[in-house]
């Protein structure tokens, strides 16, 4: 399985986990990675590895 197909794969639990963000692999140039995107009111933006934004995201959703 190639490094792309992990992260589209990824993006998708992901985004059906927290359906309030937009999530997406992305290209970044140390590798692969995902974005994630809300807009409530204000643009907020996560870039990073996949277990990156997972960590952030799972902490957003605690902070809720």
């Amino acid at each position: 399985m190639t490094e792309w197909l992990i992260a589209v794969l990824r993006a998708e639990e992901l985004q059906a986990d927290h359906p309030d963000w937009h999530v997406r692999p992305v290209r970044r140039r140390n590798g692969t990675g995902v974005e994630a995107i809300r807009d409530e009111g204000s643009l907020c933006s996560l870039t990073g590895s996949v277990s990156e934004v997972h960590d952030a995201l799972a902490a957003s959703a605690q902070g809720q």
